[in-house]
């Protein structure tokens, strides 16, 4: 004799699935973070080795890591807008002139960043769905007068080195989970060491979109912490309070170290 549920019986059966549901749903997100940070060190390893290939190819020398445009300078030497690195990291080839060129193919851009959680896809001049790279990862704002320095515009602040110049590749950061241009200089020499830290690392998260107050800094981005390459090809996921104590070696001058 077929015997049907109970109301009862019914809502026993849905509290159960509706607590295990509640039991797994952490370990699921713990596990998508996860698989966004995996995702992530895969892509600024590319990036890397990027780098690495770049400087082969060009006597040594980096592409552009700071951003030369606001110096009256054409773009094409700097890392976001070089289509020699572009192609290499898998961000497709440039478009147009300034911001046009911030779009990334979605291969070489953060899984978590705002770039592609908040600000969303953008349409390059083309008709391609990109990402803006600038809110995905940021680079240190080097500056320097140093002999290694290569001035590629006598009228700009474009500026070039060569890898091998580096005192030390494997402590320098070459690209970091974050947003702006650059993680900025400023007060770089002061010697209030903590205010230093915070005024390159954001604690707490991601910024969402453009502030102007929330960029040119390390982002908290990764289950509390944010991945780093360095200029060896390596990356190492920190902490915020590991970042926070190294940053000012990690992001300052590399020259002056």
């Amino acid at each position: 004799m077929k015997r049907n549920f109970t109301l009862i019986e019914l809502l026993v059966v849905i509290s159960i699935i509706a607590i295990l549901a509640a039991m797994l749903l952490p370990t699921l997100n713990k596990a998508r973070e996860t698989a966004m940070k995996i995702k992530c060190t895969s892509i600024l390893k590319n990036y890397g080795n990027a780098l690495i290939l770049y400087a082969g190819s060009n006597d040594d020398f980096m592409p552009v890591m700071m951003d030369a445009t606001f110096g009256g300078v054409p773009p094409s030497m700097i890392w976001w807008a070089n289509d020699d690195f572009r192609a290499t990291i898998g961000a497709g080839a440039g478009e147009g002139d300034f911001w046009p060129r911030h779009l990334f193919d979605v291969g070489a851009i953060c899984p978590k960043s705002s770039a592609v959680l908040t600000v969303g896809p953008q349409l390059s001049p083309s008709g391609k769905s990109r990402y803006y790279c600038h809110v995905s990862y940021v680079a240190p704002h080097h500056a320097s007068t140093d002999p290694y320095w290569y001035s590629i515009y006598t009228a700009g602040y474009a500026k070039s080195f060569k890898l091998s110049k580096l005192p030390h590749p494997s402590a320098s950061v070459a690209f970091v989970d974050g947003g702006g241009h650059s993680v900025n200089e400023l007060n770089v020499e002061n010697t209030n060491v903590a205010a230093v830290a915070q005024s390159k690392y954001r604690i707490g998260g991601e910024a969402n979109g453009f502030s102007d107050s929330e960029n040119q800094i390390a982002w908290e981005r990764h289950v509390g912490g944010a991945n780093n390459l360095f200029y060896d090809a390596h990356v190492d996921f920190l902490k915020s309070n590991e970042a926070v104590s190294k940053a000012p070696a990690m992001y300052r001058d590399i020259m002056k170290r």
